[in-house]
């Protein structure tokens, strides 16, 4: 992520106008790629928990992953945690 961002940011296509709203940010079809083969192989409880943390925010507590995810038990959701880790 850190040679995307270099990228976008030496090319122009992000700036200051960007900051926490990345709408028209085009991230390169090669990485978008890499990330998705790598969701790919996460279990589908994983990637339902790395969508509903990515809401969240970069940084969450895990009481609130575990309200907003309250069809998983606290094990299952510490299993899809550690599998993303």
């Amino acid at each position: 992520m850190t040679e995307t961002i270099r990228l976008l940011s030496e090319s122009g296509e992000l700036s200051a106008v960007h900051a926490g709203a990345p709408d028209g940010i085009r991230i390169p079809e090669g990485v978008r790629d890499v990330i998705g083969q790598r969701l790919n192989r996460l279990s589908e409880r994983c990637n339902e928990v790395l969508t509903t943390a990515s809401i969240v925010g970069r940084e969450f507590d895990f009481r609130l992953l575990s309200i907003l995810s309250a069809e998983m038990s606290e094990d299952q959701l510490l299993q899809a945690l550690d599998e993303a880790v």
